[in-house]
């Protein structure tokens, strides 16, 4: 009896295991099924309400695709399907960050986000510019946007991914969606504001803090005879710095707050771009090299495409959101971007009169006051009072934890908040221009962020232009908050067009930029007054000067040139470890190994793991000391500062925490590599020769959403060993708090090179790949193309073709 009892549960099981395994399988193939559904085909045809006529899509190899249209507008529309099609998530992610209302979507955890773009109010100025664009770009940004709805009600299959994970279904796209995106990166690549309060923070009470900002001895610069001719006005009515100084502002101002800011809104500042006139090349043409460094995402932020129209070839890259070309060429010019470091945000510390008022140089005045809701996802809506002063923004309410004492508010000045912004229009027209004049025409209407453009035509010219605007300030230097009461620092205009750093055909057949100084400090134009340090730009000319000399260069020498990894850094700091005292055997084997290194930053040599992490402990070996809970502050490698303190400030050097004893910068450069030698064989073993650059320096793409989705950052996330590191040409800016980890998070998503003897054979690359879907095989399939120095041309073939057909067509 027990044993039929046994069997028959046993049955029963098996059974029930039977039937579990059948449903897991069909839930599976279910998932499967969707996933598969989700991510688009490239190839079939579609019929949408908008066209004027028939449109072919084809794609190559590489997923990129050629756009063919009748006219501009129905190219357009093309363009936004194809953005909605493989990047719809990207695009959402930005217009929600932009206009704070990711809360909506992702819940209670995106609150404080959404609260600091209310605040900073983005979308709202996108709003109020939208009307002063030109018609013919209100149209283009109407088309785009017909042609993204149009996937979002048409498409076949599933929506995306993460659409199906959250369950939700995008609003309509409006043309005001696609503005946000630059003012985005104005934000990000116009300036300071969170190092200006970084930078009070850490200065205060500290002797020769102005030592920790050094300006680089003999600065490679771009335009170095730049005329010193300029208007009377453009010159600050009193000495750069001269400003009043303000008492000691609160901590979690500096600490605190920035720590609210979106990461996008975080200043990010780099590129590289160099053009050679047809003296210089094989094919008599000039040679144009561009590629801008921003931060890495899964996927990345640029996306490649190619239009044809009977009166326009545009080909290069786009970011999906926007309907231009960010960078590119259009079959007479090619032109490249690299952020000017112009100093465009500055912070006011406003007085309160009472919760209303605020004073100014002319009495008391009302705050700018209005209320905003923030709904939230599965949670009660939250309200948001936003007040601005004549300055800006009142930032300092994003931090809603902190009251500041005496009634003090910090106000937020930036180009990028300017109601009347029309670099939207720029974009057109650059898309479009035709030669050196329209294009320099086209620049006029980039008003944020302020960019260096570098440009080359098929009839020979090359030029160089810093346009956007930048601020002419009644007084100090952008670089520390300033009194918003009394007027001594405001802004009096913007630069004029005349003082505008530019060059035509120079005489040398050559014009560099590496993010270093545009013009030379004695120049009277007070553009910033901290430029990066000119490492990338020094190496650029120094390989430039080899080619040229050994003959004519082709397209693979400036392709070659692109993925240098040699490090003036390391070549200017290795000296003085040479000149150390070694404190054990392993030092002084250490110490050879290093001298004998060229300074390449090589993923599989050991050499560079050895010298970023004594770089990093030295630069903590100096400077911590005095900077205490600061030094956290103080962040990036500093290289000007560390080498000028062991060269001429070794006061440093000396710890202020052994007060009878005197410490030595040889002494400090020796114990930093004993500690790096340490940690090193602590997480790589204790073998020099086996341990990798690549193995703690790894390019990171995170997918914005899945890498916040416990147990999901694996899906999205891409990473692959890399060379360089902050100041190479082939730039591998790295995380450096966590020694002996490097992660790679900012270098080169795109890269691309111009040829004006035939601009289709132009070559191009991206960090990741075309697809925003994470099981589309062009989801990651560029990755080592990137990073192994693998370019392409967009030339419009490719066998995958895909045809947009207006109702009623033939």
């Amino acid at each position: 009896m027990q044993r039929r009892y046994t069997m028959r549960w046993r049955r029963r099981l098996i059974r029930g295991m039977i039937v579990g395994g059948i449903f897991l399988l069909a839930c599976a193939g279910v998932g499967g099924w969707v996933v598969f559904r989700s991510v688009p085909s490239h190839e079939g045809k579609l019929t949408v309400i908008g066209l004027t006529a028939p449109v072919e899509i084809r794609r190559d190899d590489h997923g990129v695709p050629t756009i063919r249209a009748g006219n501009t507008h129905d190219a357009y529309f093309a363009l936004g399907f194809v953005h909605a099609e493989d990047r719809l998530w990207q695009m959402e992610a930005m217009r929600r960050l932009g206009a704070g209302r990711l809360a909506e979507v992702l819940g209670k955890r995106a609150v404080a986000t959404d609260r600091a773009m209310r605040v900073v109010g983005l979308y709202r100025r996108a709003t109020q510019s939208l009307s002063l664009m030109a018609p013919e770009v209100r149209a283009a940004l109407e088309a785009y946007a017909a042609g993204v709805n149009a996937w979002i009600e048409h498409h076949p299959g599933f929506l995306p991914l993460e659409f199906l994970l959250l369950a939700h279904t995008p609003d309509s796209w409006q043309p005001v969606d696609s503005l946000v995106w630059g003012r985005l990166m104005a934000m990000s690549l116009g300036g300071d504001w969170i190092d200006e309060l970084a930078r009070e923070r850490i200065a205060d009470g500290l002797p020769r803090a102005d030592e920790l900002w050094p300006a680089e001895p003999q600065a490679v610069v771009t335009l170095a005879d730049a005329a010193r001719s300029f208007i009377p006005s453009v010159v600050p009515s009193v000495s750069p710095g001269s400003s009043p100084r303000l008492p000691s502002l609160p901590v979690p101002w500096a600490q605190d707050l920035p720590a609210l800011i979106p990461q996008p809104l975080h200043s990010r500042l780099a590129s590289n771009a160099w053009v050679l006139d047809g003296r210089h090349t094989l094919s008599g043409k000039p040679l144009l090299a561009n590629d801008p460094h921003l931060a890495f995402s899964a996927p990345v932020l640029w996306y490649l495409a190619r239009i044809e129209t009977p009166g326009m070839v545009l080909a290069g890259a786009t970011v999906p959101g926007v309907p231009f070309h960010v960078l590119g060429h259009n079959g007479r010019i090619a032109w490249g971007l690299t952020a000017t470091h112009a100093d465009t945000q500055d912070v006011f510390v406003e007085r309160a009169v009472d919760d209303a008022h605020y004073t100014a140089p002319e009495g008391p005045l009302p705050f700018l006051t209005h209320t905003e809701i923030i709904p939230v996802r599965g949670g009660a809506s939250v309200p948001v009072t936003v007040r601005a002063t004549r300055h800006g923004p009142v930032v300092s309410d994003i931090l809603t934890s902190f009251t500041a004492p005496a009634g003090h508010l910090l106000a937020l000045s930036s180009t990028a908040l300017a109601e009347d912004d029309r670099t939207a229009e720029a974009l057109y027209h650059m898309n479009h221009a035709g030669d050196w004049d329209a294009f320099r025409a086209a620049l006029a209407f980039l008003h944020a962020p302020a960019l260096n453009a570098t440009y080359a035509d098929t009839g020979g010219t090359i030029a160089f232009m810093t346009a956007g605007r930048i601020p002419v300030r009644a007084g100090g230097n952008g670089t520390r908050p300033a009194r918003g009461w009394d007027g001594t620092a405001d802004w009096g205009g913007w630069l004029p067009e005349e003082a505008r750093p530019l060059r035509r055909d120079p005489q040398d057949g050559r014009l560099v930029n590496a993010n270093n100084p545009v013009i030379p400090p004695d120049h009277p134009t007070l553009i910033t007054a901290a430029w990066p340090d000119s490492f990338r730009a020094r190496r650029i000319n120094a390989l430039l000067d080899r080619f040229t000399d050994e003959g004519k260069v082709g397209v693979a020498t400036l392709v070659a040139l692109q993925h240098d990894t040699v490090s003036l850094y390391a070549q200017a700091l290795l000296p003085f470890l040479a000149e150390a005292p070694m404190m054990s055997e392993s030092s002084r084997q250490a110490t050879d190994l290093l001298g004998a290194w060229d300074g390449r930053m090589d993923r599989n040599r050991p050499e560079p793991l050895l010298f970023a992490t004594w770089a990093v402990l030295l630069k903590r070996a100096v400077f911590a000391d005095e900077l205490g809970d600061r030094f956290a502050l103080w962040g990036g490698l500093r290289p000007t500062a560390l080498l000028q303190a062991l060269k001429t400030h070794p006061h440093w050097c000396d710890n202020v925490e052994t007060p009878h004893i005197v410490e030595t910068c040889s002494q400090r450069t020796a114990l930093a590599l004993k500690e790096a030698l340490a940690l090193l064989e602590t997480h790589y073993g204790t073998e020099p020769a086996r341990w990798r650059w690549g193995t703690a320096h790894k390019a990171i793409m995170d997918h914005t959403l899945f890498q916040h989705l416990p147990g999901l950052d694996w899906l999205g996330r891409r990473t692959i060993a890399s060379d360089g590191d902050d100041s190479t040409i082939n730039r591998g800016l790295s995380d450096l708090s966590t020694p002996p980890q490097y992660p790679h998070r900012q270098g080169a998503g795109l890269r691309a090179v111009y040829d004006l003897a035939d601009l289709d054979q132009s070559l191009f690359v991206i960090a990741t790949g075309q697809s925003g879907h994470v099981f589309s095989s062009h989801y990651d399939d560029l990755l080592r193309s990137w990073r192994n120095g693998f370019m392409f041309p967009l030339t419009g073939t490719g066998t995958q073709r895909f045809v947009l057909v207006p109702p009623h067509a033939p």
